[in-house]
């Protein structure tokens, strides 16, 4: 069950990268060549612009926020095929808590995730666009 023990070892070093703003931390949870579905609309492939793209994404919403919680919910293996839910709650002084939902997809080569899917769970990016319109001036 190595492709599970492979997603969870991202899936910690990811948060070890946030919290340490050591992104570096990440170079060995990725293939080269990883492609990344980020569920907005855009692919990036390659391992240093996926990095670079998770670590500007999170600088751009994550820390504007007092707090964020993340939880990963049972993982499931299928041939080469990781998956989870997760749930991540945002707050911020001022306004309602912020809860995103969806499943991470990640496709394991070897010791490395080649293909990483981010699917949110249906009406996540509009409730996500009307906290901003409303509370946006908060972060």
């Amino acid at each position: 069950m190595i492709e599970k023990e492979v997603f969870l070892n991202y899936v910690e070093a990811f948060e070890d990268a946030f919290l340490s703003n050591d992104w570096s931390k990440l170079l060995p949870c990725f293939t080269t060549d990883v492609v990344h579905d980020t569920g907005r609309g855009e692919e990036i492939t390659g391992r240093d612009a996926v990095i670079d793209y998770l670590r500007e994404s999170t600088e751009g919403f994550d820390r504007s926020f007092d707090s964020r919680t993340p939880t990963f919910g049972q993982v499931t293996v299928r041939e080469n095929q990781v998956s989870s839910p997760w749930r991540f709650i945002y707050k911020k002084e001022g306004a309602p808590e912020l809860v995103a939902t969806g499943v991470e997809v990640a496709e394991i080569s070897g010791q490395s995730i080649s293909r990483l899917n981010s699917v949110f769970d249906e009406g996540v990016p509009e409730r996500t666009q009307e906290w901003l319109e409303r509370y946006g001036t908060l972060l």
